[in-house]
């Protein structure tokens, strides 16, 4: 799941939904220096990755995905899901996409002090770009994959995703309603909420 996804799957708590949104941006020594009321969010953003990278019919897309993108199918499966998210927003919200993104703003942007100057100007940016709702559009999504293909060591065809979303459509958007509801039942139980 990406940064959309586990935004809406952070128990509409402030505290959970800083730590699970900062997870990947910081380094583990930075977690370790990081307020102990932010812990549990980062912990939620590994149970949500590793849930993720471990549930069979994820690994079905990932398959999928594997031709045109090799080791970075998981990550571009990831990116869908934002993708995904957003086409089925009202299943799963009962606030509007963009309510949710300027709640999260708010949030980002009220603890950023708890963050070091690196990873402040990092989220700052992401905020600016705003990197909730990048993956809604078509547009958006292929400048999402753009960005990806610019950031990867190895050959990776992250703007194939696109293609690759539409053309495996219905495989790809049945499997994330029935594992998003697998996953929220997850978190529930770990957020005890």
């Amino acid at each position: 799941m990406n940064y959309l996804a586990h935004s809406l799957l952070s128990c509409h708590s402030d505290t959970l939904l800083f730590g699970n949104l900062v997870a990947d941006l910081i380094s583990n020594k930075e977690v370790k220096e990081l307020n102990h009321v932010f812990h549990k969010g980062v912990e939620l953003h590994r149970l949500i990755d590793t849930f993720t990278d471990n549930h069979v019919d994820v690994k079905r897309c990932t398959k999928v995905l594997h031709k045109h993108h090799g080791k970075y199918a998981p990550v571009v499966f990831d990116l869908l899901c934002d993708r995904l998210l957003t086409d089925y927003w009202d299943d799963f919200s009962r606030i509007s996409l963009e309510r949710h993104t300027e709640k999260v703003y708010i949030v980002l942007d009220r603890n950023l002090s708890n963050l070091k100057v690196n990873s402040k100007h990092k989220l700052d940016k992401m905020i600016e770009h705003d990197f909730l709702r990048n993956c809604s559009s078509d547009l958006g999504l292929w400048k999402t994959m753009e960005w990806m293909d610019r950031r990867t060591k190895f050959p990776s065809n992250f703007t194939q995703a696109v293609d690759d979303l539409y053309k495996n459509y219905d495989l790809f958007s049945e499997v994330f309603k029935t594992f998003y509801l697998d996953l929220n039942k997850e978190v529930l139980i770990f957020c005890n909420c």
